[in-house]
């Protein structure tokens, strides 16, 4: 279809309930964990094919972070484009950027899509550095604390105002969260031969914190982004913006992973080649098979996530990340045949309690009448 200069885009995009995204999302989410950590994982000898965990039968992964975000972006790009192009979720296919105007400015959207992809992609490579080095447990733990980053940057940046309440529920959300990581570590204590320095237990969680601030600012552009004249979701849907995002990714970390990862992940496949076999092993199909699966997941979450993003707040947008991080300790404990102990199960309804009196506070103050200076709607 060709638009006419001066003609506004009206996309018809089918408009996914939001308690369903939601449910997608939590899903999606504990897949890509899932499946990023095992590839993330060095190769090893099938010890036992017939265990029950079978995250556990033979690690196939072993690839670097930087190859492994390049990978998960690359794949998502060629997804959702494939989307666009066949129109799978109605609208126009795949929009241009916004070009600059007449004076020669450079467009303000441009400039947000830019960020909140940049943001976006640093966030997930600094989480994939994080896994690669640490524990389940321990990084979402630190990665409980996105809430209080993405409260802080909101209200600095003046698109959010946080009462009272509502700062003590998010409190409550991420000691819940604290409380049930720690309490599945010590289920784990006895297992760990190696027990990690406090050197590298603070780089880990500097990079932890680096990837949380990150998520928080790409939040913080993609509201800025959606209250720009040219940034409107009539004007680029969340399937734009997130194949944008994911492009941007490929095009920041494509030679950083090549100049620092791609010569030992060749050397590691030769060796591969001649000890076990990648084809005749059934390697190498169960790698395509899992990247593929990993790279699906992870795109369809973020998917997800931009799609609820642009209806509610920031805050609140953290505050369902977190829960979300709560439903990922439960459905892992249950895949990797962890018993979810007392103590774990009483930091889960702390951090229940804490998210719905945060989400009924959010709601008293949505009747509240808002300074006419407020930049963005708090939610949808």
């Amino acid at each position: 279809m060709i638009q006419t200069r001066g003609t506004k885009k009206k996309h018809r995009v089918t408009q996914i309930p939001i308690y369903a995204a939601i449910a997608f999302w939590y899903v999606l989410g504990v897949v890509s964990i899932s499946t990023t950590k095992v590839l993330l994982t060095p190769y090893l000898p099938i010890m036992d094919p017939h265990a029950h965990n079978w995250l556990s039968v033979g690690k196939i992964g072993g690839i670097k972070p930087f190859m492994l975000s390049v990978q998960q972006f690359c794949i998502g790009v060629l997804m959702l484009r494939f989307i666009l192009n066949n129109r799978l979720v109605g609208g126009y296919g795949i929009i241009p950027l916004p070009k600059a105007n007449r004076t020669g400015e450079r467009n303000l959207a441009v400039t947000e899509v830019f960020l909140s992809g940049l943001f976006f992609s640093l966030g997930f490579v600094a989480t994939n550095f994080s896994f690669h080095g640490s524990s389940a447990s321990f990084v979402e733990t630190v990665k409980a604390a996105e809430p209080i980053t993405s409260a802080a940057v909101a209200v600095f940046n003046g698109i959010e105002t946080l009462g009272f309440p509502e700062v003590v529920s998010l409190l409550t959300i991420v000691v819940g969260v604290i409380i049930s990581t720690l309490a599945n570590s010590s289920g784990h204590s006895s297992s760990q031969t190696a027990v990690p320095s406090i050197g590298s237990s603070i780089e880990s969680s500097v990079i932890v914190m680096v990837a949380n601030i990150c998520f928080s600012f790409r939040g913080l552009h993609q509201k800025l982004l959606r209250g720009t004249h040219q940034g409107t979701k009539e004007e680029m849907d969340d399937i734009n913006l997130q194949y944008r995002m994911q492009q941007i990714g490929v095009l920041l970390f494509f030679v950083p992973a090549a100049v620092f990862e791609l010569l030992p992940a060749m050397s590691k496949v030769w060796t591969l080649f001649g000890s076990v076999g990648l084809f005749q092993s059934g390697l190498m199909f169960r790698y395509t098979v899992l990247s593929l699966l990993n790279g699906f997941a992870f795109a369809s979450y973020n998917l997800a996530s931009t799609h609820i993003l642009s209806r509610i707040s920031v805050v609140h947008h953290a505050a369902f990340n977190c829960i979300r991080r709560l439903f990922a300790i439960i459905v892992t404990s249950i895949l990797f045949g962890v018993p979810v102990t007392l103590f774990g199960a009483f930091g889960i309804m702390v951090s229940f309690i804490g998210f719905v009196t945060f989400t009924r506070n959010k709601m008293q103050r949505k009747i509240q009448p808002r300074p006419l200076s407020s930049l963005l709607p708090m939610n949808a």
